[in-house]
């Protein structure tokens, strides 16, 4: 253990000394340093200790590559929600010794069978946390999870009772088995991490889509600034006004630009008064709708070629063999944009305004979208608000109300009026109810997790700009940014 331990303080001092990205060295310890040292964890039982002065080892180098605040909690490194999704030494260390238990136990051997078991009952009362108990505590899980929890399942799943269901059962296997003790290591840190309360609030959105950030766009599609900045944004430890009273670099926590008394990064990215006068967050706004109009707009475009194609294949008579059964035709997609073909998209930005047209209503209100028909007497008003993660819910509710009226009057006129809203963090988080408005105007899954992945990046160039600007009193309107 010893040895493993003076092994891994080199390799990531050499790695440290390497002149790359601090990207770049996080993922040689994801690829190469804990392959190295992945033998020893399958051979030898580390003690707790020992795993914890390696994790610590581990958490001082990739805070120092990806510049996180020394008194940010690690776990925003290796957790799935909310993180990087890097492997921790603890989890690779769980893994390779689950892995040799049950390599152990499934063995054609009797012998080797017959020492493992005499070995588990001998350390099933050592520890709370060694590895015999977390297996068999794996294995009772998965075992209720199919045997009462897989058939009581929404429909909406896809996967209750019925001949899609099977393709998702519980299965009791290595990797099924592995995975769930990775889930209950997780598990153990929420206690951790609720006991933070300012670095905790991120446990409260539950109503975000989970950001799954990919090596690839780690390294290429942030800069190492602004994946820095998102990492510590999402567990308020930026160096804000508030964070400097409180960690004594100064004391006052005053905002720079309206000298508000408590300025906050939520202060800074949405609610700052200045910052509000001068555009710089309805900047933000307006990129990020700029990228909604943009996905509409090629979703109608491939509506119509869709549905030309149909219509023309309808019209042409197929001809089938004596024995061969006639192939299904595809059907259209049913979307709300029908059948018409005088669809207009108007759009509302800081710099250039649009009027609701007379015969839908007679308002005042515009919102940020207005999508109307009138051969197909439909409308479809599309509200967008890019907050803090804390307050996406009661923004939505106070966009949904404020147009009730507008709802009404339209649908007085003869039209089919919707409205919908779509949140977008000032984080980069994009709300779950957001995708039904992708859904209505037919995206499918692909194109959605594509559209969000673009406002996610988009938010976050956004902010950080903001952001780094948050002393200058001067704005010089940097043009919409469209991915």
């Amino acid at each position: 253990m010893k040895s493993t331990v003076r092994r891994l303080e080199q390799l990531m001092y050499k790695t440290d000394l390497v002149p790359l990205d601090g990207r770049k060295k996080a993922w040689i310890y994801h690829h190469g340093i804990l392959p190295t040292i992945s033998w020893d964890f399958m051979m030898t039982d580390f003690n707790e200790t020992t795993i914890n002065t390696m994790e610590r080892c581990v958490n001082k180098y990739l805070k120092k590559w990806l510049n996180i605040t020394k008194s940010a909690d690690p776990s925003i490194l290796y957790r799935g929600a909310f993180g990087l999704s890097i492997t921790s030494i603890r989890n690779a260390c769980l893994t390779a010794r689950t892995n040799t238990e049950i390599t152990l136990c499934t063995s054609k051997d009797p012998i080797v069978r017959l020492t493992a078991k005499r070995r588990r009952e001998k350390d099933h009362n050592a520890s709370s946390h060694n590895t015999p108990k977390r297996l068999k505590r794996a294995v009772n899980d998965l075992v209720f999870q199919s045997q009462f929890c897989q058939s009581t399942r929404t429909p909406g799943d896809r996967r209750g009772i019925g001949a899609r269901g099977t393709a998702n059962r519980v299965r009791i296997n290595k990797r099924s088995i592995i995975k769930r003790v990775k889930e209950m290591s997780d598990e153990e840190k929420i206690a951790k991490i609720l006991s933070l309360a300012s670095q905790s609030q991120w446990t409260n959105w539950d109503e975000v889509i989970h950001t799954d950030w990919k090596w690839n766009e780690m390294l290429y599609g942030l800069s190492s600034r602004m994946l820095s900045f998102w990492l510590n944004s999402v567990q308020n430890t930026l160096p804000d006004p508030v964070n400097l009273r409180r960690w004594g670099k100064q004391k006052t926590a005053q905002c720079p630009l309206c000298k508000w008394k408590n300025c906050t990064l939520q202060h800074i990215l949405c609610s700052c008064k200045v910052a509000l006068e001068q555009g710089r967050i309805s900047w933000r706004h307006d990129s990020l709708l700029t990228i909604i109009v943009k996905h509409l707009k090629e979703s109608k475009v491939k509506h119509d070629r869709d549905a030309h194609s149909c219509n023309s294949d309808s019209n042409l008579i197929q001809f089938v063999k004596k024995g061969v059964k006639p192939k299904r035709r595809k059907k259209p997609h049913t979307c709300f944009w029908g059948q018409a073909n005088d669809w207009k998209i108007l759009m509302d930005t800081r710099q250039k305004q649009y009027h609701i047209p007379p015969e839908i209503a007679s308002s005042n209100l515009r919102p940020d979208i207005c999508i109307h028909s009138t051969k197909a007497k439909k409308v479809c008003f599309i509200e967008l608000t890019s907050p803090a993660e804390e307050n996406i819910t009661s923004w939505r509710i106070k966009k949904t109300e404020k147009y009730l009226g507008l709802l009404e009057e339209a649908r007085g006129n003869g039209f089919k009026a919707y409205c919908r809203t779509i949140e977008v963090g000032a984080r980069g988080f994009v709300s779950k109810p957001s995708l039904n408005v992708f859904s209505l105007f037919g995206f499918n899954e692909r194109e959605k997790v594509n559209i969000t992945k673009n406002l996610s990046k988009t938010a976050i160039r956004c902010s950080h700009f903001i952001w780094i600007n948050r002393e200058s009193s001067s704005w010089s309107h940097p043009n919409r940014l469209i991915d």
